[in-house]
């Protein structure tokens, strides 16, 4: 068995996509991209709650999933990084 620490990362082409994707949807509707719920960081309640409780109310996330909100502090140790 293999224990690996995994960091996901958006870059590239579909990067691109997607910050633009983003990028356009949050000028339109910033409301629906903050990330601060009641004035609380989101990757503090998903890594108090495990669950992200704006976007998946209700649905429990692993508890060996950690939200870092720095991209080079997430990749810190990772054996592998995933480009989505």
């Amino acid at each position: 068995m293999f224990l690996e620490t995994v960091s996901i990362i958006v870059s590239g082409n579909r990067g691109s996509t997607v910050a633009k994707l983003i990028g356009t949807n949050t000028q339109r509707r910033g409301d629906l991209f903050e990330t601060t719920v009641n004035g609380e960081k989101m990757t503090d309640i998903i890594n108090r709650e495990h669950e992200n409780v704006k976007y998946l109310q209700g649905i429990k996330l692993p508890e060996n999933i950690v939200g870092v909100p720095d991209v080079v502090e997430s990749c810190e140790g990772a054996s592998i990084v995933c480009d989505i």
